[in-house]
């Protein structure tokens, strides 16, 4: 679903050279290795056939290295122990294709098949600190912990703290966190501009048990997309954009916001259409998060949720009604004559 990202990063390609790591391999300066996306897989790759091919001199006696995503077959995962390797195919993951949910896959592994308690992330990224502060409500772990350098965050006193403040249990603070969350915009998901996390979070806080449909949206085999939901999610953006009232449509809170004296059309809200193709690629992505923790994802195309395929790329479809020109123009020129 980052086909268009992909395809930005092929173009860069172009403008450096791609390495092939191997042992007699002068190192590279790193901003020329990792300006190459490609360089990224085929260190990921040589790192873990080396990790694989001499397990006995790199790995502590007691100690397991699990390794899946990064080897030539996408499918395949193991554990490497000093003396021995073991197929994993209960995390062959082929259908994740990010390692963001990827790793959640393995700290379910990691829990429910070896019996861990605590867990330690290396990332920062907000996707992943989103999916293990939702995904430690659904593990039988203690802890998760956030590493940055020589920085700890503990996810699970976060969850629980915030669900003391709230009055809410943890599930029920997570689940609405990471679904409003992806509708305010994610990795794979436009977000509205100038709304950044702090405002959406605060928003998202003050909306428990106001948009269960949204909040479960995903838990269960069906994935279609309710009347109710486009309802619940219309709220979160009202008040996103600071407005308490109610409205049947985004193209009445977009005049609304309007008329208030936004000038720059680039603040005003998404249209109906727009909107509810927006929704609708959002809650896919929702509930591929929500499926982190499983191998086999086992979601319908996302081609079903309003994305297409163009020229061999996934892209999202950004509305159905063609754009009334006459009316973005005179919209401008409306907005020109106001900040006068």
């Amino acid at each position: 679903m980052k086909g268009e990202e992909r395809e930005l990063r092929e173009s860069q390609m172009a403008r450096s050279r791609e390495y092939l790591p191997a042992d007699n391999l002068d190192i590279p300066p790193w901003s020329e290795l990792i300006g190459n996306p490609r360089n990224k897989a085929n260190l990921l790759r040589y790192f873990s056939d080396y990790v694989c091919d001499h397990s006995q001199e790199l790995i502590p006696d007691g100690t397991t290295v699990i390794l899946g995503g990064s080897f030539e077959d996408k499918g395949k995962a193991v554990a490497v122990r000093q003396d021995a390797q073991t197929s994993l195919h209960s995390i062959s993951c082929e259908e994740h294709e990010e390692a963001d949910t990827r790793l959640i896959a393995h700290l379910s592994y990691c829990a429910n098949s070896l019996g861990f308690k605590r867990a330690v992330v290396s990332c920062t990224d907000t996707d992943v600190i989103m999916l293990c502060m939702y995904h430690f409500c659904f593990l039988p772990v203690d802890e998760v912990w956030i590493q940055k350098g020589d920085t700890y965050l503990p996810l699970h006193s976060v969850v629980m703290t915030l669900s003391e403040m709230y009055g809410k249990t943890p599930r029920d603070l997570v689940e609405t966190l990471l679904a409003l969350y992806v509708i305010s915009g994610c990795d794979t998901c436009s977000s509205p501009y100038n709304k950044g996390k702090r405002i959406s979070a605060s928003v998202a806080l003050s909306l428990f048990r106001s948009i269960p449909n949204i909040a479960h949206f995903g838990l269960g085999a069906d994935i279609s997309v309710s009347e109710s939901v486009f309802t619940e999610a219309r709220t979160f953006f009202t008040l996103l954009y600071g407005k308490n009232d109610q409205f049947d449509t985004m193209d009445m809170l977009r005049q609304h916001v309007f008329a208030s004296g936004r000038p720059d059309l680039r603040y005003l809200p998404p249209t109906e259409d727009a909107f509810r193709l927006h929704i609708k690629r959002c809650l896919y992505q929702l509930a591929l998060y929500q499926r982190a923790r499983e191998s086999d994802l086992s979601l319908p195309p996302p081609t079903d949720y309003v994305r297409v395929i163009v020229n061999g790329r996934l892209v999202p479809m950004m509305m159905t009604k063609p754009a009334n020109l006459q009316t973005l123009k005179l919209l401008h020129a409306s907005a020109k004559r106001q900040s006068v």
